[in-house]
């Protein structure tokens, strides 16, 4: 178990810097010039010169990989253009943000997905199973945008429910507060049931197939006793390990929705840094990326063959 771990960590490792290797080339070889909204017009330009020169402008590209590569192993990202502050200040100081969204969606898609999962498994062919599905289908083509605007119609315009962007004023009560993270925590939440029902549906008629479920059952159990005591301990390791392959999904989807209601976390931080070609940002943020997808498939796989039996016994062989 061991040497896999370590296998599959050297693996993450030169996935990520291979991945941020090539990040930094393509960002590098970009037309214009990134430093130039940032700096006053009133100023010569022999002064231009000279800032951009202080900043590594106009190094060769082999300079500027040095000087970046050095600073990618302490993860030092420079500074922010637009901020003027370390990259990695400003990715921390807009990380709780995106936490308060995506750990509560995470935790409700879970609580609504199994329950509707097992319900559409165990009893197919009813008209609400169906119903379900069809439902489903249609949220799961629906994009996040629509999805947040539909919600921004119904639930802000026309019932006056919810605020619509935001996160209210600094006076504001904890609750008003809270108000404004219903709307992107209801889309999240939408966006990432729609895939969790579909595997949860899928795991349990897989398993409403096999002999230990009728065993189950000849052992004076109810379908519903043997789906929810038999069925549902062996689906819990498959799901766990879904979890942790769909959280960089989570965090994609956070940044359409963060951008949708104006929510200042770390998905509309990565529109504003495109939008301001804020290239050091950018660098930081997409490396964050990589990394968080790197290592939740990382946790996937070690706990999938920890919570399988069988997995567990090949790799102690």
């Amino acid at each position: 178990m061991k040497k896999f771990i370590i296998k599959r960590l050297l693996v993450a490792l030169i996935i990520f810097l291979g991945v941020s290797i090539f990040i930094f080339i393509i960002l590098q070889l970009q037309p214009g010039n990134p430093y130039l909204n940032s700096l006053n017009p009133n100023i010569s330009q022999e002064q231009t010169k000279q800032i951009l020169m202080q900043k590594g402008y106009y190094d060769p590209l082999p300079v500027k990989f040095i000087k970046w590569f050095k600073g990618f192993i302490t993860f030092d990202f420079g500074y922010s253009i637009q901020y003027k502050e370390p990259v990695v200040d400003v990715i921390l100081s807009r990380l709780p943000k995106t936490l308060m969204l995506t750990i509560p969606s995470l935790f409700l898609s879970l609580i609504f997905s199994f329950p509707i999962g097992m319900y559409m498994a165990y009893k197919p062919s009813k008209f609400v199973s169906k119903l379900m599905n069809i439902i489903n289908l249609a949220a799961v083509s629906l994009p996040t945008f629509l999805i947040a605007i539909l919600l921004i119609k119904w639930l802000s315009f026309d019932l006056n429910l919810f605020p619509i962007s935001g996160t209210g004023e600094l006076e504001d009560s904890g609750f008003q507060l809270a108000l404004y993270s219903v709307l992107p925590i209801i889309t999240l939440t939408i966006m990432q049931s729609t895939v969790f029902i579909r595997y949860i549906r899928g795991y349990f008629q897989r398993e409403l197939t096999e002999q230990y479920y009728l065993v189950a059952q000849g052992f004076g159990m109810t379908r519903w006793q043997a789906l929810v005591h038999s069925i549902f301990p062996t689906v819990l390791p498959q799901m766990i390990t879904l979890i942790f392959m769909e959280i960089p999904a989570l965090f994609s989807g956070a940044l359409i929705t963060e951008t949708v209601f104006v929510w200042p976390g770390i998905g509309k931080l990565n529109y504003d840094a495109v939008t301001y070609r804020d290239y050091p940002l950018i660098m930081g943020l997409l490396s964050m990326t990589v990394g968080v997808v790197l290592l939740s498939n990382l946790a996937a796989d070690i706990l999938g063959i920890q919570l399988n039996p069988l997995s567990k016994k090949e790799m102690s062989d």
